[in-house]
């Protein structure tokens, strides 16, 4: 009789949880791997600023965030580039300091 309240309880438990994940996953289809990739980026998109999405087309100079990593997240900086003398491994850490601060 406990086995049988034990597994009515845990059948409860899962129905309940379900109940509550499964329409937050289809609200978040862009997670969803299961999806078509056009799905996906729709979804995505659909979801991002316009200054998220040209922030995201912004390829910077790892010179010109130097002085002031905090602009990769406050302009959503897509990618810094390494180039014109620039060291990548400095590159790395403004990138990491970043991260961190964000």
């Amino acid at each position: 009789m406990e086995i049988a309240k034990n597994t009515a309880r845990l059948a409860a438990t899962v129905f309940f949880l379900s109940a509550l994940l499964v329409p937050k996953l289809e609200a978040q289809a862009y997670l969803n791997p299961s999806l078509p990739v056009r799905q996906r980026v729709d979804d995505l998109m659909s979801r991002m600023t316009e200054d998220e999405k040209i922030g995201q087309m912004m390829q910077a100079d790892l010179s010109a965030v130097r002085g002031n990593p905090g602009d990769i997240s406050s302009y959503r900086i897509g990618s810094i580039l390494s180039g014109s003398g620039s060291d990548p491994a400095e590159r790395n850490a403004v990138c990491k300091r970043c991260r961190r601060s964000g």
